[in-house]
């Protein structure tokens, strides 16, 4: 009898985590390698690896693949990984490339460079992919390179 209960907890755990669409088996190896190509587009390895973790943890491969992954739920991991990700992780190439192409239309090169370095030590990624950059802190960081 004893058998047959915890068989029907494992079954009724089975239901409950299908049923919410969690998961805590890793995706196929292309569907993580295509989810990492893209994402290292936009954020840090380090990142990447986190977000993927938690979409396997919360999202079916099936959920995934049918399209039903909500930009709230990546959001929420995104913003949970860069809470938890190592200072190291710093801004990508893109979020740098962006900066210095918006900075070139109204300032000399070296000192939108200068202006990066300073709010890339003052920023972090977490900050910045919750759009914590102000105007004050852009021009401040601008002003105080020559």
């Amino acid at each position: 009898m004893r058998g047959m209960s915890l068989a029907t907890c494992v079954a009724g755990l089975s239901v409950m985590l299908m049923a919410t669409g969690a998961t805590a088996e890793p995706y196929p190896s292309d569907v993580a390698e295509s989810f990492m190509a893209g994402c290292r587009e936009q954020s840090d390895e380090a990142i990447c690896r986190c977000v993927l973790g938690k979409l396997e943890e919360t999202v079916s491969l099936q959920r995934l693949l049918a399209g039903r992954l909500t930009a709230e739920t990546l959001a929420e991991h995104t913003l949970a990984c860069t809470e938890t990700t190592p200072p190291q992780a710093g801004w990508t190439d893109s979020w740098r490339a962006e900066f210095r192409r918006g900075c070139a239309l109204q300032y000399p090169a070296a000192q939108c460079e200068c202006a990066l370095t300073k709010l890339e030590l003052a920023l972090p990624l977490a900050d910045l992919l919750a759009g914590k950059l102000s105007e004050e802190q852009r021009d401040a960081a601008l002003s105080a390179c020559p």
